[in-house]
């Protein structure tokens, strides 16, 4: 295979440019389920910022760099006052969340055929359009074929000589074998999933197959062990959330937020649920929940509608009255050993 270069500029098509037969899974075709629009929108945006949280320890958590001597600042109230909101800022930057696409189609486009010059050359030639300035879904890279077919790059093509031309820091010219599923289970065992998820993001492009079935595994190991926390206050709860909404598995995770005295995000969670997945029975709940009993209310009703696991939700929802009763006759307790001092 040779390949050249050229200065041609031409759109390569996507999932959402390209119609193709509706399919119930809405990562790869818009149906009733819009997830990119869905995604982006304000609303959202909004309740999977909330859910994700902000644990500056987290965010900023030491990674293994070399030793550097230490350098110390005085600061005024002030200053320090600046120093926290640009932390702030950064860990905002930080937390920002990957893009949810759909699955992108096929994008080859037979542009020619010229059969007379078939068998002029053994070699498939590639021409690459290298020109400065252009986006890189709207770079031309056409492919000669030895039979003298001319035609668009396929997006295996396409990712190659993008990667020969216009290097991406950390991405390898070949898909590394920590995603092949044989050796993506183990590494997803030792439940080293922001490893995986931060390198997927690095190696794929958010619309490639091979990126979506790494995250979406990845997503579906975490609900299995339910080891939600380990992406906490990570730029990858929020798509992970979205994810089991969207395919309406919010069970373990509510179980976990209810086990963990985490109300607030309950519902968040719930109204997210319910925003995307419209139900007449839940008009009067959903008008953002002020108080722990509103919100409990709603939790009852998914409970009682929409659950998969009812009888583990109903036993985690007693478990936690159980702690807050016992947690209230504590307080109680110590204010009244209190008084009598």
């Amino acid at each position: 295979m040779r390949h050249c270069v050229c200065g041609q500029a031409r759109l390569c098509g996507t999932a959402a440019g390209i119609g193709g037969a509706k399919t119930e899974d809405p990562y790869k075709t818009a149906g009733s389920i819009d997830i990119q629009k869905l995604f982006i929108s304000d609303k959202v945006q909004l309740y999977l910022k909330n859910l994700t949280g902000m644990n500056i320890q987290k965010v900023f958590a030491p990674v293994k760099t070399p030793l550097n001597v230490p350098r110390y600042e005085f600061m005024t109230d002030e200053q320090l006052q600046q120093a926290i909101d640009k932390a702030n800022r950064r860990a905002e930057e930080k937390l920002q969340m990957p893009p949810v696409l759909r699955e992108r189609k096929p994008c080859e486009e037979v542009l020619a055929k010229d059969p007379e010059i078939q068998g002029f050359d053994s070699s498939t030639y590639i021409f690459t359009d290298i020109s400065y300035g252009y986006p890189d879904r709207e770079r031309i890279i056409a492919v000669r074929e030895p039979n003298g077919l001319l035609r668009t790059a396929n997006w295996e093509e396409r990712e190659q000589m993008l990667n020969t031309y216009f290097t991406t820091k950390g991405r390898q010219f070949s898909m590394p074998k920590m995603f092949e599923p044989q050796y993506l289970q183990p590494i997803l065992e030792k439940h080293q999933y922001s490893f995986v998820l931060d390198r997927a993001c690095v190696q794929f492009e958010p619309d490639s197959p091979d990126y979506i079935r790494v995250t979406h595994t990845t997503y579906d190991h975490i609900d299995a062990s339910r080891k939600f926390t380990d992406l906490r206050s990570t730029r990858h709860f929020g798509p992970l959330v979205f994810y089991l909404v969207i395919q309406e598995n919010v069970d373990n995770l509510l179980i976990d937020m209810i086990l963990r005295e985490m109300i607030a995000d309950a519902s968040n969670l719930l109204q997210l649920y319910y925003y995307i997945h419209k139900r007449p029975y839940t008009e009067s709940q959903l008008r953002d929940p002020e108080n722990e009993e509103d919100t409990l209310q709603l939790i009852r009703v998914f409970v009682e509608k929409d659950s998969k696991k009812r009888s583990h939700l109903e036993l985690a929802l007693q478990t936690y009255k159980e702690s807050k009763s016992r947690k209230q006759e504590v307080q109680q307790g110590l204010s009244a050993a209190q008084g009598l001092h």
